[in-house]
């Protein structure tokens, strides 16, 4: 993790404070700067620019903390980076409301910091925060970014207002009545009814559309058919089918979608008021070691084919 040592306010600074204490003005902070100089023995004191500026951040916040002190926060990112570095030096710019901007003050952290890499290797953005000296200045402005940044101790300060999130909870409260209003639409609603409101483009049509598919319903209604009930009915399903005539005591059906559990079958022979294997019984027991495949043996050969149905999960 990166050590600086304090913000050095510059003599370019101190001419800002002095210059807004007596044109009754404010200091206004513009922009803060990182590079990878070398200080050496160098005055900061006596510096106008970065040794070797590399981003320009913007500033996301600011407070006058009254106490001679202001606190900035500012953006770090490099979405725009074309060379990584060593982010050795940071330097927090000012002006005198539209005067020239000023190196108002400085730090450098020399081999104790983070390498930067460029934005072929994202990074995740972060606000950093950083307290200077504002001496006696009457006023302390800040020149925002466009951008959306929040620090955690803003997102907190946010969440414990109690007219935070009026907006959201108002959202909520609609939220909530549609549901009742589903719930009471269901209520009244008889199966039929259901089914003709599905089969409608009216607005609860598409909302129970949209509901029951995104839960999981998913359905076949054909004669070898199924309907999955989905998450809020505990992933039942229930599916059937005709089975073809048996072949050395046993057929088969393949389920149209693989239970995952166990799961029960029942099943009755399925003859045609002409079909000369009506006489000719239809116990049969099943095999259930496939998920996927149901073999049902039967007592004849010439026993018919199976009409079935199962249930599981």
């Amino acid at each position: 993790m990166a050590k600086y040592p304090d913000i050095v306010t510059t003599n370019k600074g101190r001419d800002l404070i002095s210059q807004t204490n007596s044109s009754n003005k404010a200091v206004k902070f513009t922009k803060v700067m990182v590079g990878d100089g070398e200080l050496g023995s160098t005055d900061i004191q006596q510096m106008t620019a970065l040794l070797s500026p590399k981003m320009t951040l913007p500033l996301t916040s600011g407070e006058d903390l009254k106490n001679g002190h202001a606190r900035l926060n500012f953006a770090m990112s490099n979405s725009n980076l074309a060379n990584g570095f060593y982010a050795k030096e940071i330097g927090v710019f000012a002006q005198v409301e539209s005067g020239p901007e000023v190196l108002f003050a400085y730090t450098n952290g020399g081999n104790y910091v983070d390498y930067i890499p460029d934005k072929s290797t994202p990074i995740a953005s972060q606000v950093i925060e950083i307290d200077i000296v504002v001496g006696n200045a009457q006023n302390v402005q800040v020149v925002l970014s466009d951008d959306t940044y929040i620090t955690v101790k803003e997102l907190e300060d946010h969440n414990k207002s109690a007219g935070a999130h009026a907006n959201l909870l108002a959202q909520f409260e609609k939220t909530a009545n549609l549901g009742d209003d589903i719930i009471k639409k269901l209520a009244l609603t008889t199966a039929i009814s259901v089914v003709s409101s599905l089969q409608s483009n009216s607005w609860f049509s598409q909302l129970l559309k949209w509901a029951l598919t995104a839960s999981g319903v998913r359905y076949n209604l054909a004669t070898s058919g199924y309907v999955c009930f989905g998450a809020l009915f505990g992933g039942l399903i229930i599916q059937w089918g005709t089975t073809t005539a048996p072949e050395n005591y046993s057929c088969h059906a393949t389920l149209p979608v693989a239970f995952t559990s166990v799961y029960c079958v029942a099943g009755n022979g399925s003859v045609s008021d002409n079909d000369a294997v009506r006489n000719h019984g239809c116990a049969f027991i099943f095999d259930r070691s496939s998920n996927s495949q149901i073999t049902f043996r039967t007592t004849s050969e010439k026993a018919p084919s199976v009409c079935w149905i199962a249930a599981g999960y």
